[in-house]
């Protein structure tokens, strides 16, 4: 290196990660003095992070110094090393976030009430479903009948969130967020999901003569916009669609998005959603019998049904279209309806052999997000056992599709997280993040609110997975 020139020098550098360029810094005070002050080799290393990680670049406008950029870099190390070595509450400093929170909103201060609990003042009591943007800057919310995105301040920053950007939905105040999927360029789609107790507002153009009205007929609107957040800084919002759905049954639904379509799991039917250059199209059918279904998603045009020991899947790209008319589809006659596409068990993996005799349910199933569009997915799968003494597990399942030859596809059980019913009531795996380096972790929390949450973080060192 010392034969070099420091040009080159750097430009070498900028090609190791995080830890690499720490232990380069050691060696000599020349390096060091190379290395710490230098903006472009940070930057290049925040910038794999921001790849390996899936954050939005945009998270870090505003940086310019050196020390700013390899405090971003170090950002993930020290989250680690403090999720290993102190509680949640011990971590970081409180920022201000838009949060729904307890508590009466004309408090002017935290107060502490029973059991050590604390009811927060609420400065944005509207609020009723928010998404954290990945890189933790960027906060999407739904308020009342505004789609707001908030900018939190950069890393190191404390003060008031700033509205970035304010949509006027067309919509109730019931709206929440149903999904979000992040995609390449600095991209969020979102999927909101309306009730209409009352029935279609007028403004929505719904055709009567499109779905059948009974006393037992549920409504809903999902809405799809766009957010862009690049990296000058030139954020938008853009309205994609809306489509008006009649239904009967229970109301909890879920998404799996695709780039320009979505599949609904609603009531026992799921629903295609699609569009082209100049129309929108569905479809749809009822649940499979005899399937213990608990989740989807879309992956290399396939549509994916997630069981507790296998995957289904659907070939997109062979199902039937039919034209939106009114701005509405009925499903309320899915229940008769058979799937218009073959679904075929693509593998099948046994994961619950080494649990004792007795009835299992599934809890939450984790995917990542976005799915990756080719190679390996993997997923969390949660099941409870009841049989005796209560039994909580989690599978981490890898699975690779041959889009060639479905049967020839791969489901493995990758490894399995037992007993982490550590707190006094029971918790529940939320999401699951990445942290580079093989490490991963989990925000869980209690399942009646959010009153307790908590993070674990997992390596190639620990001995479960």
């Amino acid at each position: 290196m010392r034969g070099l020139s420091l040009e080159l020098q750097a430009s070498i550098i900028k090609n190791l990660d995080a830890h690499d360029i720490f232990r380069l810094q050691q060696t000599c005070k020349s390096l060091n003095t190379l290395i710490e002050g230098n903006v472009e080799v940070w930057k290049a290393c925040l910038k794999r992070h921001w790849h390996v990680e899936g954050l939005f670049w945009s998270s870090f406008n505003g940086l310019t110094k050196a020390s700013e950029y390899k405090n971003a870099c170090t950002g993930i190390q020290r989250f680690k090393r403090l999720c290993r070595t102190a509680k949640l509450s011990q971590i970081g400093k409180r920022r201000h976030l838009p949060a729904k929170v307890s508590g009466n909103p004309a408090d002017e201060s935290d107060s502490t009430g029973d059991e050590g609990s604390y009811a927060l003042k609420n400065s944005y009591p509207g609020i009723n479903s928010a998404y954290l943007v990945p890189g933790g800057r960027f906060l999407v919310t739904v308020e009342q009948a505004w789609l707001l995105l908030w900018d939190l301040l950069p890393l190191g920053k404390v003060g008031e969130p700033v509205v970035l950007l304010r949509e006027k939905l067309d919509c109730n105040k019931g709206v929440k967020i149903l999904d979000v999927l992040p995609l390449d360029g600095g991209r969020l789609r979102l999927v909101l999901n309306e009730p209409l107790p009352d029935g279609f507002p007028p403004s929505y153009n719904v055709d009567p003569s499109q779905y059948a009205s009974r006393n037992d007929t549920k409504m809903l609107a999902l809405h799809r916009f766009e957010i862009r957040l690049p990296e000058n800084g030139d954020y938008t919002v853009q309205k994609l669609g809306r489509l008006c759905i009649a239904y009967l049954g229970y109301d909890d639904s879920q998404v799996a998005q695709g780039e320009h379509s979505i599949a609904v799991d609603i009531s026992g039917c799921l629903l295609f959603w699609g569009s082209n250059d100049s129309s929108e199209e569905y479809t749809f059918w009822a649940s499979y019998e005899d399937v213990d279904r608990s989740s989807i998603f879309i992956h290399q045009g396939y549509l994916f049904l997630v069981t507790r020991s296998s995957l289904g899947a659907i070939n997109l790209s062979k199902l039937p279209r039919n034209p939106v008319k009114g701005g509405i589809v009925d499903i309320q006659c899915s229940y008769i309806l058979r799937a218009p596409a073959k679904v075929e068990d693509v593998v099948t993996c046994e994961i619950d052999t080494e649990l004792p005799e007795g009835d299992f349910g599934m809890g939450q199933i984790l995917l990542p997000n976005p799915v990756p569009k080719a190679g390996t997915v993997k997923y969390d799968m949660e099941l409870h056992h009841w049989g005796g003494e209560v039994a909580y597990k989690l599978y981490r399942m890898t699975f690779d599709f041959r889009p060639d030859a479905p049967a020839k596809s791969d489901l493995r059980l990758f490894g399995v997280l037992e007993d982490y019913d550590w707190c006094d009531d029971y918790i529940s795996p939320r999401n699951r993040f990445e942290c580079g380096g093989g490490d991963f972790g989990y925000i869980w929390e209690k399942t009646d609110g959010l009153q307790v949450v908590s993070v674990s973080i997992y390596g190639g060192d620990d001995k479960q997975f």
